[in-house]
């Protein structure tokens, strides 16, 4: 029931990190209750069946009887390890403690944090951007140039061009100096094939990461004369584009433009950064058309009517089809080039006519100039916006990144602009929230069940104690493999909160029972600790065992479930070890501080009566005092003992 209660709020998480674990946290809850409806009904039976009367469980000769004869050793050090730390209680919980503040200020710090982990998707993008007036021609030559380049690399497998448009990389802008190469990798070995090595030879897998072929063809192009090329590793499962994105929003689009190439200039310097870019593109050479609202009323038109006459005439208009032999074709309406090639042509185009018949020319209620003005625009919230963008560099981590990124922005002046982290840094802090509080509720949940089973309120804490220990576990885990914290590790993190308290439960509860038997508390530890010792051991080494291929990545796409794994095997391991000592000597100074209070309560409570008695004492009408005494002895007699 604790791994069900833990489960559940993973499985009703909102946002993105809700929709990614809902099927997760819904199979595994199921998953558990069937189980403890299979140990109820069908273990006993087969237990019934296949075990036999007056049978030998332990083993007489070979690896069996060496593991035994191993355990026997271990419990019997057990024994002597719980004795000695039930007499020197404030030196272990003093060190376990302390163990977990130094994880906390040094090992935590050090740690990275991002969205998701980086994951091999067998994919680099190449964006390139040439000058605002270069011909499709002209952007076709150099694309072809880094195709040549880039053709020889023998882990792509596939190659894909588009040429005048950018893909999303760009922010998916179309225009005659865009274009995209996408390539696709050769599947990667796995983990298994990896560990065989000269075992298994298969030329169509390849063995470097996408990252070091990203690193490789940045190297090889930088010597081509191009615009600005961006070369991209796809990873990770957040929004898409680049995972660094700082939106800028506002009223003026100068104003938002200074103010972005200014952030794009600093973040530029900062290491770990790389293709920084700003999505306020500079498109060709426009001829704009200024209305004049006023002559435009005068003559009878709208400006729905004059932007239509210059869109059919410019653009064209496909309303006109051909039909032929059971086919459609669009027929394109309008001017021939010759007609709109200059400024006094485009003046000249019909955009109305008077209510005698005359035409209205786009030169009679508007003011043409030419001007140069933006590939697209962007809008938040109702105003405009312009983003600046970059990738993390291989190595880096976005959480750390982003912190050192905030330092330097802090100092450009944002004048009227508002600042905005978009992309994975919008995704991460949701998903903190949303982690942490499941996180929180997922350990309320544990403390109310184990409140209503034991029917107290002192001994959940002692069970959760656990926590902290396997927090220590998980951090110094992914520490030590170089994993980050993420939304991946923080779903093993909040898995923990289950596993850790069963071990602990299972050393608890077995302790109350045999105090119900009359044994003295130290007494029933010393019992119930080494007696607790296998079947804790068996159920943090099954589950150890069987997270571990996970943590070995030996799959491919392992790096996006490995940091769970590690995260699991940490805690379990760590926790173990600290909840097998400390859990006791807690349980211990909890009684201890429940007696006391108890003790002080009753104290009370008589003293106050003693006081009421000796006042009808006084008066004739009081109860006898040896009696009242013979009765707070007997109450005092049967408190538990200390």
């Amino acid at each position: 029931m604790v791994d069900v209660v833990v489960f559940v709020p993973i499985a009703f998480m909102g946002g993105i990190t809700g929709q990614f674990f809902k099927q997760f946290g819904i199979t595994v809850a199921c998953a558990t209750l069937f189980s403890l409806l299979v140990s109820f009904t069908l273990t006993p039976m087969l237990a019934s069946r296949w075990y036999k009367k007056h049978e030998d469980v332990e083993a007489s000769s070979g690896f069996f009887k060496a593991f035994d004869d191993f355990y026997r050793r271990l419990d019997a050090g057990y024994r002597r390890m719980l004795a000695w730390t039930l007499h020197h209680r404030w030196q272990v919980i003093a060190s376990g403690w302390g163990i977990l503040l130094v994880m906390i200020f040094m090992v935590a710090p050090k740690l990275g944090f991002e969205f998701s982990p980086q994951s091999d998707r067998g994919q680099v993008d190449i964006a390139i951007e040439m000058p605002a007036e270069t011909s499709l021609a002209a952007t076709n030559m150099v694309t072809k140039e880094i195709e040549d380049a880039v053709a020889n690399i023998p882990e792509i497998e596939s190659m894909f061009t588009n040429v005048g448009s950018s893909g999303s990389m760009l922010g998916g802008g179309e225009g005659s100096n865009l274009a995209k190469i996408t390539l696709s990798l050769k599947e990667t070995k796995s983990g298994i094939q990896r560990l065989l090595g000269p075992l298994v030879q298969d030329k169509d897998l390849r063995v470097r990461k996408d990252a070091e072929i990203q690193a490789q063809i940045q190297k090889m192009i930088a010597k081509i004369p191009a615009g600005n090329v961006k070369v991209q590793a796809q990873s990770g499962m957040g929004p898409g584009g680049s995972p660094i994105d700082i939106e800028l929003t506002g009223d003026n689009t100068e104003e938002l433009d200074r103010t972005a190439q200014r952030i794009k200039q600093v973040i530029s310097g900062v290491p770990g950064v790389i293709n920084p870019d700003v999505s306020w593109k500079v498109g060709k050479p426009e001829v704009r058309a200024k209305i004049d609202r006023v002559k435009a009323a005068d003559m009878g038109l709208t400006m729905q009517q004059i932007a239509a006459g210059l869109r059919t005439s410019i653009a064209g208009n496909t309303d006109i089809k051909f039909r032929t032999g059971g086919n459609e074709y669009d027929i394109d309406v309008r001017l021939r080039e010759f007609d709109r090639y200059s400024l006094p042509d485009v003046g000249r185009t019909v955009v109305g006519a008077t209510s005698s018949g005359a035409p209205i020319y786009l030169a009679d209620v508007a003011d043409l100039s030419f001007g140069i003005g933006p590939t697209k625009i962007e809008r938040k919230n109702r105003q405009r916006k312009v983003s600046v963008t970059a990738d993390v560099a291989h190595g880096y981590t976005l959480g750390r990144l982003k912190m050192a990124l905030e330092k330097e922005i802090a100092a450009v002046p944002l004048g009227n602009t508002r600042l905005n982290w978009g992309g994975d840094a919008e995704s991460m802090k949701e998903s903190a929230g949303d982690m942490g509080g499941a996180l929180i509720l997922a350990i309320l949940l544990v403390y109310m069940l184990m409140a209503a089973l034991f029917e107290s309120f002192f001994n959940p804490l002692v069970i959760m104690a656990s926590l902290p220990m396997a927090l220590i576990g998980a951090l110094l885990a992914l520490w030590m493999t170089g994993e980050t914290l993420s939304i991946i590790s923080m779903i093993g993190i909040i898995m923990l909160m289950g596993l850790v308290t069963k071990n602990a439960i299972l050393l608890v509860d077995y302790t109350h029972t045999l105090r119900e038997r009359g044994m003295s508390r130290n007494d029933a530890i010393l019992e119930a600790g080494p007696t607790r010792l296998r079947p804790i051991l068996m159920t943090t080494m099954a589950m150890i065992f069987g997270m571990l291929p996970t943590a070995l990545k030996l799959g491919r796409g392992s790096e996006m479930r490995a940091p769970m794994a590690i995260a699991v095997i940490g805690g379990l391991i760590v926790s173990t070890l600290l909840t097998l000592l400390m859990i006791p000597v807690t349980y211990t100074l909890m009684d201890d501080f429940v007696n006391w209070c108890r003790k002080t309560w009753h104290k009370v409570r008589h003293g106050h009566h003693k006081h009421e008695g000796g006042n009808k004492l006084s008066g004739g009408n009081g109860d006898d005092p040896e009696k009242m005494l013979a009765t707070l002895s007997a109450e005092e007699a049967a408190l538990p003992e200390g």
